[in-house]
């Protein structure tokens, strides 16, 4: 396209060079508009993966934590019930 464009200008068409000027400005601007876009895409798809990984540790960091808590409530008790019947052994 700016090839025909420097052709057009040495042959004196000064309209058709501002013809194809426009024209190659217009394709440029849309081929940046398509990069930005597919980057746009790219990086939202980045952002959804990341996104995804976070709430994926999370979940298994609150599966984990549930299970420690449940052990932990667990035994909790039955040293309670241990206690209570060495009291009541000693008595």
């Amino acid at each position: 396209m700016n090839l025909l464009r420097v052709n057009a200008e040495k042959e004196g068409d000064y309209g058709k060079a501002k013809l194809m000027r426009n024209k190659f400005e217009e394709f440029s601007r849309a081929e940046q508009q398509r990069q930005e876009q597919n980057m746009r895409l790219a990086q939202e798809k980045e952002l959804l993966n990341i996104e995804n990984g976070q709430k994926i540790q999370f979940k298994e960091f609150s599966d984990a934590w549930d299970k420690y808590m449940r052990d932990y409530e667990i035994t909790a008790f039955e040293l309670i019930e241990q206690l209570k019947m060495k009291q009541d052994q000693e008595r």
